[in-house]
């Protein structure tokens, strides 16, 4: 997608190179009889005799490309780190150097066209539509983007995939902040200083210091409080950090990409979130369709769901039928569930016979959830060793099943690191002990 350049300050030689590119430029004369589109991009060419960094009359044109949320950008040919950042801290989208070839520039307007990898894609236009539009983003611009879409869908594999095949030598930083407390979360995100408080023995990098050079992704941003989202806002606006305990500012330069499976919407109009920060994050928006939403390639997510696993199992066209009624309310997470059921039971072959039914947080029929078996356990043993089974079976052959891949264990069995290397230690104890 080509841009529209609205435009002002005066650079005939580069406005020529816009048109011959194809470009179309507009100077502006009357802001607010001004028509603008999602491809439109304001650019502020700098007289290199000007001293300030803006005439009174570019505010008032700053104020208004990002009030109608246009890309604002400042072109000039006399630039230092001390100018760059001060004009990043006013606003501005991105900041180029000129030269003879504004190579930066023109990627930025013109993007170079990149094909979507085939093993990126689905089977459906909805899911295809919305992978190629977050593939394009990723490959063509550095502003935030969110994402939306049910818990489940897959909003953070997907992302690490296609950053991985954009920007392999990059690094990645992904985190739910949902998994964060309040009093520790702005110490995560932003790092804290030796003695900032109780417990902080030595300085510590956050989140946003360790994907300098690369990408973050936040999960469940509807869940940060009033006071960090402000923070976070920060942040983005002036691409500098200043950890919990210090008054000194680091300057970094990553790529925020959020993710929510709330609407942000009604989370504005209950007070619970920043519309500022909301326009900020939601420049560029992509929604990751459901499982119910691509019912018609069940079989196809099954199939890929199975690719690294070693007891492959296999649906008749009868059991497909009724797996598309379902409405996978859990969306990846209750499929792997599902596959991970079929494993257990050892069976290769489905139908609707063997296919285990739809479960919920009650037992079907009223028929009591334990087992004579676990009744015995708890009889003799007591619940903790029942439950403490439980847990090692569980762990032991969801971890066969997914060949140890921790984050993919995590994921299905719904348990955080910490309880995923207590499992483990115990496990290896009682090999030890054996």
């Amino acid at each position: 997608m080509r841009r529209e350049v609205i435009y002002t300050g005066s650079n005939d030689k580069l406005i020529a190179l816009l048109n011959e590119k194809g470009v179309r430029t507009t100077l502006i004369s009357n802001i607010a009889s001004f028509k603008t589109s999602k491809r439109s991009v304001f650019i502020l060419f700098a007289d290199e005799k000007c001293t300030d960094l803006l005439p009174d009359c570019s505010n008032h044109q700053l104020a208004w490309a990002k009030s109608k949320g246009i890309p604002p950008l400042y072109v000039s040919s006399h630039l230092d780190m001390k100018r760059t950042r001060a004009l990043y801290q006013l606003g501005f989208d991105r900041v180029f150097k000129e030269d003879d070839h504004m190579k930066g520039l023109l990627d930025f307007l013109i993007p170079p066209k990149k094909v979507v990898p085939g093993h990126l894609l689905g089977g459906s236009n909805i899911y295809n539509d919305e992978v190629t539009k977050l593939f394009n983003l990723l490959s063509r611009s550095s502003a935030p983007v969110l994402i939306r879409g049910e818990s489940g869908v897959g909003k953070t594999h997907l992302v690490e995939k296609i950053v991985k095949e954009l920007y392999p030598s990059k690094k990645f930083i992904a985190k739910n902040l949902s998994e964060y407390s309040a009093h520790l979360l702005e110490s995560e995100l932003f790092g804290h200083t030796k003695g900032a408080f109780t417990g902080a023995v030595e300085n510590r990098k956050g989140l946003f210091e360790k994907a300098d050079g690369g990408f973050l992704f936040l999960d469940e941003i509807a869940t940060l409080p009033l006071l960090t989202q402000q923070k976070i806002l920060k942040v983005i606006e002036e691409k500098c950090v200043t950890p919990v305990g210090s008054n000194k500012s680091i300057e970094l330069n990553f790529q925020l990409i959020t993710a929510t499976c709330e609407d942000l919407g009604l989370a504005m109009k209950e007070k619970r979130f920043r519309e500022d920060l909301y326009y900020r994050l939601s420049l560029s928006c992509v929604h990751i369709p459901s499982i119910a939403q691509r019912a018609e390639e069940i079989e196809l997510i099954l199939y890929h769901l199975q690719e690294a696993s070693d007891h492959k199992i296999s649906f008749s066209d009868e059991s497909i039928e009724l797996l598309k009624q379902r409405q996978w309310k859990g969306n990846y997470r209750e499929l792997q569930s599902l596959l991970l059921e079929l494993s257990l039971k050892e069976i290769s072959y489905v139908t609707p016979k063997n296919l285990p039914k739809v479960r919920d947080n009650q037992s079907e029929d009223g028929e009591d959830l334990l087992t004579q078996k676990q009744r015995q356990i708890i009889k003799s043993a007591g619940l903790p060793e029942l439950i403490k089974k439980i847990e090692l079976e569980s762990f032991q052959a969801t971890a066969k099943h997914l060949k140890g891949r921790t984050n993919q264990i995590c994921e299905v069995l719904k348990i955080s690191k910490s309880v995923y290397y207590r499992i483990q230690q115990s496990i290896e104890t009682s090999v030890d002990a054996s």
